[in-house]
């Protein structure tokens, strides 16, 4: 499963805002957020890369570059 972006142009169409290879009539599924529930997986997509941000960020291996830096 993919999840695409795309923009409602009226008269039942939407555009899709990426390049995809998809069949003819292929089938989709359209989910469309309530303005309150994108605010609320806005803040739980944050929390998620915030941690893995923390994580990329404390990387122990990092040390040897840090004290090569430092020694130049």
């Amino acid at each position: 499963m993919r999840a695409l972006t795309g923009m409602y142009k009226g008269n039942r169409l939407i555009q899709l805002l990426e390049e995809v290879d998809l069949p003819p009539d292929a089938e989709v599924y359209i989910l469309l957020p309530d303005p309150e529930d994108e605010i609320v997986m806005r803040s739980e997509m944050k929390k998620v890369a915030e941690a893995s941000f923390a994580r990329l960020w404390s990387y122990s291996g990092d040390d040897v570059w840090n004290e090569y830096l430092s020694a130049a």
